[in-house]
């Protein structure tokens, strides 16, 4: 009788082909399917992956040997040491930050208005995960509609400021931030590839006094490889920044 895992890799594989892949499995290289595998065994493609929300760890569950200590991020967007790196993010980024995968599932932290993240620190990525690279489909929970996270960080008050990061390697998705309170647009959406470094920064306002800020993502609906390529909202909060 085969074990559990490689039942539920076997499925994963057949969601794969499902989904669209132009891959058949006597194609499929080593790599592949070891990603394949973590699908089945962490829910995305990244060793070990991290816990909703987790902080604490450049990488949770290392496995260590040719792993490495550092969680790649989606399809060759910024590592977690290159968002670290930025002179506004500061050299404890990495291990405060909070984790999170977009989802449906609205009585998860940071998915509901009254529910937002309060991590001073975090990083919101795409459903297929950290370390994305053969992904056939981004996940069907958001393909083709949006889904939005709220993000109102502990002792949000005058003066304090968030800084976001937006980067994406996908076309036809958009990333969009609005004030929580009145709903109103911050700045234009972030449509298709977003290079690295594009900031969006939020002063605290009456307008995101008591829901924050909330993010926006409207993913496509397609079957490309190319067009699943990943993306992530990172931020920072600040206290009295605008002081």
């Amino acid at each position: 009788m085969p074990s559990p895992r490689k039942r539920k890799a076997g499925v994963q594989i057949g969601r794969v082909l499902a989904k669209g892949s132009t891959e058949v499995e006597s194609t499929f290289t080593t790599a592949q399917l070891n990603n394949l595998v973590e699908i089945g065994l962490f829910g995305h493609d990244g060793d070990g992956g991290f816990t909703q929300g987790a902080t604490g760890k450049k990488r949770q569950n290392n496995a260590g040997g040719d792993y490495g200590t550092e969680l790649n991020e989606d399809a060759g967007l910024d590592t977690v040491a290159e968002l670290t790196a930025k002179a506004d993010y500061g050299n404890n980024w990495d291990t405060t930050a909070a984790r999170y995968y977009l989802k449906n599932d609205t009585s998860l932290t940071g998915f509901a208005e009254d529910n937002p993240a309060t991590d001073a620190n975090g990083i919101l990525h795409c459903p297929a995960g950290p370390d994305a690279k053969t992904v056939g489909k981004l996940e069907d929970v958001s393909a083709g509609v949006a889904r939005s996270f709220w993000v109102k960080p502990t002792g949000w008050s005058t003066n304090d400021g968030l800084r976001f990061y937006v980067e994406s390697a996908c076309p036809n998705n958009t990333i969009a931030f609005f004030r929580g309170d009145d709903g109103a647009a911050i700045g234009s959406a972030h449509s298709n590839v977003v290079a690295s470094g594009t900031a969006v920064d939020v002063a605290y306002a009456a307008s995101n006094n008591d829901k924050g800020v909330k993010i926006t993502v409207t993913m496509n609906d397609t079957s490309s490889t190319t067009e699943n390529a990943g993306w992530h909202v990172s931020w920072r909060y600040v206290a009295n920044e605008y002081a």
